[in-house]
């Protein structure tokens, strides 16, 4: 149980850092697009802002294993995030 404990940290560690500068950047976001119209807005800068959760975890992922491991993990938290958006996000709107 106490091996589970470090990387449980490490995780949640990781994933407050990643939610705090996800929501920082998408409020500069928002401040730098607001003479924007909303549709190219949404296109470039609130699309940046939200794959940076993906980037961030990808980022982690490379450089704490620092392998090969670690990219493919982060090529896969990519993936399984455009399978969602893909999948998931246009079911619920039908």
């Amino acid at each position: 149980m106490e091996m589970l404990l470090l990387p449980f940290a490490i995780i949640g560690g990781a994933s407050v850092a990643i939610h705090f500068a996800a929501s920082s950047f998408e409020g500069a976001a928002d401040y730098l697009g607001r003479n924007l119209p909303p549709g190219v807005k949404g296109a470039t800068l609130n699309a940046v802002a939200s794959s940076l959760p993906e980037v961030f975890t990808t980022f982690f992922l490379l450089f704490y294993l620092g392998d090969v491991v670690g990219f493919a993990s982060g090529l896969a938290t990519c993936a399984g995030s455009a399978m969602f958006n893909m999948t998931v996000i246009p079911g619920l709107c039908l």
